[in-house]
């Protein structure tokens, strides 16, 4: 099953962070990741956001996100951000297709 990581990211220096996001993204890659949200317009439907940035990649499986997360390349290239943006993290399984396909029929028995 799929997952997706979602990043919520405060970045204070964006000269600095751009090293750090070219090289991430060379390794995202590299581990089987693919970018679904990188920059892009976005409109604000509630609450306050600030002037965060969310990057939502996908990744085949939880273990080959984790695989990227908890790589030496990683690691090194993590400490480009050091300092200089705050970031939280998560990775969110996807819903299998048979599990929504469950979902839409449960509210076609409804009515």
């Amino acid at each position: 099953m799929s997952v997706f990581m979602v990043i919520e990211a405060d970045i204070q220096d964006e000269d600095r962070f751009s090293a750090y996001a070219s090289a991430t993204l060379k390794l995202v890659i590299q581990f089987g990741g693919r970018y679904r949200v990188l920059g892009g317009s976005k409109t604000f439907l509630e609450g306050n956001w600030g002037k965060t940035k969310v990057v939502i990649s996908e990744w085949p499986s939880m273990e080959a996100a984790e695989a990227f997360w908890n790589s030496e390349e990683y690691a090194e290239i993590k400490k480009l951000r050091s300092g200089i943006a705050d970031c939280k993290v998560m990775l969110a399984e996807t819903l299998a297709e048979e599990k929504w396909i469950d979902v839409v029929r449960a509210l076609d028995a409804d009515h």
